[in-house]
């Protein structure tokens, strides 16, 4: 197998396989796959998180979204090399001097995959829709919560205005959505349609799609931005992180995504495969429930009164042996956290040094309301660190979580009902996004 990767404990950079045949892409999660050999012109990711659904609205994994990347485009991209706002469908964009109005400029000679030409229309139906639909403002909500006005002013033109000054407003990762194709899905149906066959703009179209086990994509012809490298991609999920190592072993699939670090460390030497030790954009938390609500401020859940003591957070936070963490818990494949931007994003990260530790009694406003809204995507070449915000409270990680305020309708299970003192994930991404 020829230039293979693995992720050690994120998604790597990997090249596709040379062998000879097509595979089926049936080997899921029921059990390890076969060995299924493929042509040079198809590249497998591996990951034991499935694609659920292929309607952008109700997406939620981050296979979910990294499919809708391959499918549709956004506005504009994360920079490959130093993660700025680079251009997709939009060439180029300015705002006003008081920075509340934004002009976008959207690309000429674009196709929808179905033949017909996407314009500045599409863009502002897109943005309409998220703004004043209910399940799809909750899912863009990020993004879009300043913006109060969208338009399309002339046929590559769109002109949105915000209710205050935004920096997101260089960075929508938006799937960018025909409107001859969703007007017809009204707002109740918006959850529950299947979108079985996306007509996108992005490089790839939809060939197969089976429900928690595989989707299947072929290059789109057409693409403005060119052919594609390979012609087909296949995302295959797996019943357990082993399975997946063991048809990265036997060339089943190309790339390896979300191995826990000892079936990475096993890999090492493996016959074909190599590993991929990188920054990463992502991190650990512990997050505090220093008094949850729902967004309308009512009260819920459970937190302990004494975490809303900043210095009971700092106590906490002193606690923790965070090069120790890494050491036996990532196995060295991390770095403690210093704020809630990691290092990898060079040009907003800030590590505050020991000084922003204080002392009990010395008092100063909690900075842990932050969060990173919105960031890219796992990529080819992340590793994983442990984030934790030096000034702000956790332990393993990067943003604080002030309560967790979130929609009525969405208060079930315990973190969303504040049922715990504390609790540990890894936030997308990323967004990407789980927006």
């Amino acid at each position: 197998m020829a230039g293979v990767a693995v992720a050690g404990l994120v998604l790597l950079a990997a090249g596709p396989a040379a062998a000879d045949d097509t595979p089926s892409p049936s080997a899921s999660k029921s059990g390890s796959p076969p060995v299924q050999k493929h042509g040079s012109s198809t590249f497998v990711v591996g990951n034991t998180e499935s694609v659920d659904t292929l309607n952008p609205y109700v997406g939620f994994t981050q296979q979910d979204f990294e499919v809708y990347g391959m499918v549709y485009d956004q506005l504009m991209d994360y920079g490959q090399l130093d993660y700025k706002p680079s251009p997709r469908l939009a060439t180029s964009w300015s705002h006003s001097p008081d920075g509340l109005t934004w002009t976008y400029n959207i690309r000429h000679g674009v196709k929808w995959s179905d033949g017909v030409p996407l314009t500045a229309a599409d863009v502002a139906y897109t943005f309409n829709r998220d703004i004043h639909g209910q399940a799809e403002r909750a899912d863009t909500l990020s993004y879009i919560q300043n913006i109060t006005s969208v338009k399309a002013t002339g046929k590559y033109t769109v002109v949105m205005k915000v209710s205050k000054p935004t920096p997101g407003m260089d960075l929508l990762i938006v799937s960018i959505l025909p409107e001859h194709i969703w007007k017809n899905v009204p707002e109740s149906k918006v959850t529950t349609f299947a979108n079985s066959n996306p007509v996108g703009s992005g490089p790839f179209i939809v060939t197969k799609y089976q429900e928690g086990q595989y989707v299947d994509l072929k290059a789109n012809p057409n693409y403005w931005g060119g052919k594609p490298g390979v012609a087909q991609v296949i995302f295959q999920a797996f019943a357990n992180p082993s399975a997946e190592a063991f048809a990265l072993r036997n060339g089943s699939i190309d790339f390896a995504e979300n191995l826990p670090t000892l079936l990475y460390k096993s890999l090492k030497g493996a016959p074909g495969v190599t590993q991929n030790n990188a920054l990463a954009g992502n991190f650990d938390e512990l997050a505090f429930n220093n008094g949850a609500a729902t967004v309308s401020g009512h009260p819920i859940g459970n937190g302990n009164p004494a975490l809303k003591d900043i210095n009971v957070r700092h106590a906490i936070s002193y606690s923790l042996n965070q090069p120790l963490l890494v050491k036996r818990v990532l196995l060295g494949y991390g770095s403690p956290g210093t704020s809630i931007i990691p290092p990898i994003y060079k040009q907003y990260h800030y590590d505050p040094g020991a000084t922003a530790f204080l002392q009990p009694g010395q008092g100063q406003a909690d900075p842990g309301r932050r969060r990173l809204e919105s960031g890219p995507r796992r990529g080819p070449g992340e590793g994983r660190q442990a984030a934790v915000p030096a000034a702000v409270h956790p332990l393993l990680v990067a943003h604080r979580d002030p309560g967790r305020a979130v929609p009525e309708e969405l208060a079930g299970g315990h973190r969303h009902q504040g049922q715990y003192q504390l609790h540990e994930r890894q936030p997308a991404h990323p967004g990407h996004r789980r927006r």
